[in-house]
Parts: structure tokens; C-alpha cells; sequence
């Protein structure tokens, strides 16, 4: 990746070397494979939020060595495949230092050594602290709902069926009365007069 042409008055963006490729394992991650050059965008307690093949994610701090920054005094053309040649006053970025020798990037993403004598360090670059309420990448994931496992030789309540409807047809037409209840219903007494002979006054 190249990034934009930086000098003494550009302000300084803090870079990263990846040290072990990283997989996504969680959402807000960063994937990247090793060696890969990140933008280092801002920082927690654990974390690095990283930019880097056009993805932004949070990388933890002991996947990421963070590059010092360096301005070159003179002008160095490299003399083999692994060296950076360097312009003076262009900002590089190192990595680590063997010997007089930094491992680093160039402004169009080419990685290599450079000679420290032809270098000086600048002020470390300002990592802002994530504002407050930004999501924790470290926060537990919450557990799926279980459901209980079904009871054995238990079905589930089915729906009780509908109640039958009345037919207000045939009620209608026994007079609006329930015809089963009037079929029940006492028919009158009938009263039968019983005659009592005459003269049947009591014997003497």
C-alpha cells in the first residue's frame, strides 16, 4: 500500500507491523496475515484499532509492533533487494534495529533496512485513547438461548377446539324457546269430579 507523501510538515500517523497472522475470531476484528503494515488509529487498555487492506478492525497490542518514526539527514540510495533507498526530509518508519541497520517501510509501502546514520528519530507518534462508550473488542459474547429439550411421551397442548355454534334458525322456529327444554316441559293436571250417592247419610 502506498500512503500519502509525508515530510517533516506533514503530521505523523503511527504505523504498525503485524507479528502473526490474525483471524477475524469475533466481530470488530481485524484479519491480517504477517508482516502486513497497518495504520495504528487509536488505542485501549488492550487493543489497537487498526486500518489496513481497507479494512478497520481492533488487533490486540501483542499482535502489533508500533514503528518509530524517522526523518532522513542525507540521501541514500540502496545498494541490495532488502534495503529502502531514502530521501531527505521524507518520513520512513522502523520496526526494529540490528546493529546499525533499522527494519522498516518506505512512503510507497516497500519494506527493507535502512542505515541508522543516515537517519534521526522523531517524536513518537500521538496514539489517541478510544472515547468513551466506543464498543470493549474484549467484551464477552453473549450465549445463545437454550430451549428446553422436550419431556419424553409428552405432546404438546393442542388448541381446544371451537364451541359449536347455535342455530338460531330452529330456535325461531319453536318459538324462540329451546324446543328440547319445552318437549320437557308438565303438562296441566286434569281434574276428574267424582259423584257421591244421595241418602248415603250414616246408618243408625
Amino acid at each position: 500500500k502506498k500512503y500519502a507523501h509525508e515530510t517533516q510538515t506533514t503530521p505523523m500517523a503511527a504505523r504498525g507491523l503485524v507479528l502473526e497472522t490474525v483471524a477475524a475470531s469475533r466481530p470488530g476484528r481485524l484479519a491480517v496475515k504477517k508482516d502486513a503494515i497497518c495504520t495504528v488509529l487509536e488505542q485501549n487498555a488492550d487493543f489497537y484499532l487498526c486500518a489496513a487492506g481497507g479494512a478497520k478492525g481492533y488487533l490486540h497490542k501483542d499482535k502489533v509492533t508500533v514503528a518509530k518514526s524517522f526523518l532522513p539527514t542525507a540521501n541514500y540510495e540502496a545498494t541490495s533487494a532488502d534495503e529502502l533507498s531514502l530521501t531527505s526530509g521524507t518520513r520512513v518508519y522502523g520496526f526494529h534495529e540490528e546493529e546499525e541497520w533499522w527494519y522498516g517501510v518506505s512512503q510507497n509501502g516497500n519494506k527493507g533496512y535502512f542505515p541508522s546514520t543516515f537517519v534521526k528519530e522523531e517524536a513518537p507518534a500521538k496514539i489517541p485513547m478510544a472515547k468513551p462508550g466506543t464498543p470493549n473488542p474484549n467484551a464477552p459474547l453473549p450465549l445463545p438461548v437454550k430451549k428446553p429439550p422436550p419431556v419424553p411421551g409428552k405432546r404438546p397442548s393442542a388448541t381446544p377446539p371451537a364451541p359449536p355454534q347455535r342455530n338460531t334458525q330452529a330456535l325461531q322456529n319453536a318459538g324462540g324457546r329451546n324446543p328440547v327444554i319445552r318437549s320437557a316441559e308438565k303438562k296441566p293436571e286434569v281434574s276428574i269430579p267424582v259423584s257421591v250417592p244421595s241418602g248415603g247419610g250414616a246408618r243408625a
